[in-house]
């Protein structure tokens, strides 16, 4: 198909069908270097309100835009616009049409995370700019080790009124489906430690692509609860590639990078990822205990 030009014609709007965009979608990925796979989408895709629409013209994808929610309040997961196509009006059709159902959906206020190189929509839009995530990675050092201890850590469906407790001390506002969603998939580990009965530390672990692992929603009762489970997953996950969007500057950014974490290079002149506001939030995700990247 010849590349698509603001002069070549019409494209469509369409709601997301992961079968037939999925493929076409991992190519995005692939092309602005991020290491999300089918799961990530599909846990976003599945939340009972969740919105994600894509720009087709015949059978090319110009681009898409996901979002799902948490109580009323709506995450702008991902927007990626081919570059033939950022000349167009892909973009902007992807936003308002995507807004205006999550309106209808009941949503009455917005949070986003941008780039540098992605931000001015938001600031244009009124956007308030908050906290913000660095990338952080460490290639594999060779075998696990301690994977005893690490199996002796695992939590399962048998633990999800434990994880959605934790979580939502957190994180601010109860996330069942989204605890749910991550339980569900085969590619996703969560780990956890108890006390009298208490889950005091969790954080589930993330497929990635080429065998790569993310650290993700790392939440704990303390640091000092968390920090040490944080060890372990690393010893045991040590022939993994090992990634994680650490809150900047909290105690796991720092102790990541006390581990030779470090910025990818394609994250570098991109990052941090910010987030951004709009509306009535109240404290979702806001905590100081907040560690991690915990929405997508």
């Amino acid at each position: 198909m010849l590349p698509f030009t603001k002069s070549s014609g019409a494209f469509q709007v369409l709601p997301l069908e992961m079968d037939r965009d999925y493929k076409e979608i991992d190519r995005l990925f692939e092309a602005e270097e991020w290491p999300f796979i089918r799961a990530d989408l599909e846990v976003s895709h599945v939340q009972p309100r969740s919105t994600a629409l894509v720009a087709r013209s015949g059978d090319q994808m110009l681009g898409f835009f996901a979002t799902h929610h948490f109580g009323d309040i709506g995450y702008l997961d991902m927007m990626i616009v081919s570059p033939q196509a950022r000349v167009s009006h892909v973009a902007r059709k992807l936003y308002f049409g995507v807004t205006r159902q999550m309106k209808q959906n009941g949503m009455k206020s917005w949070v986003a995370h941008s780039t540098n190189d992605s931000y001015r929509m938001f600031k244009f839009m009124r956007f308030k700019a908050g906290q913000s995530f660095t990338l952080l990675a460490k290639d594999p050092l060779g075998e696990s080790v301690e994977s005893g201890v690490l199996e002796s850590l695992r939590l399962g469906p048998a633990d999800r009124d434990l994880l959605v407790e934790l979580d939502e001390q957190v994180f601010g506002i109860p996330r069942i489906d989204w605890i749910n969603a991550l339980l569900a998939q085969p590619s996703t580990q969560f780990f956890g430690k108890k006390q009298e009965g208490r889950l005091v530390a969790s954080a589930c672990v993330r497929g990635r692509k080429q065998n790569a692992v993310c650290l993700d929603t790392v939440n704990g009762r303390s640091t000092e609860d968390v920090i040490p489970l944080v060890d372990m997953i690393l010893a045991g996950m040590a022939s993994h590639r090992i990634e994680c969007f650490a809150r900047t500057d909290s105690p796991l950014h720092h102790h990541l990078l006390e581990n030779q974490f470090t910025v990818p290079d394609f994250f570098a002149p991109i990052g941090p990822l910010v987030e951004w506001r709009k509306g009535p939030t109240g404290d979702a995700g806001l905590s100081s205990k907040i560690l991690s990247l915990a929405w997508f």
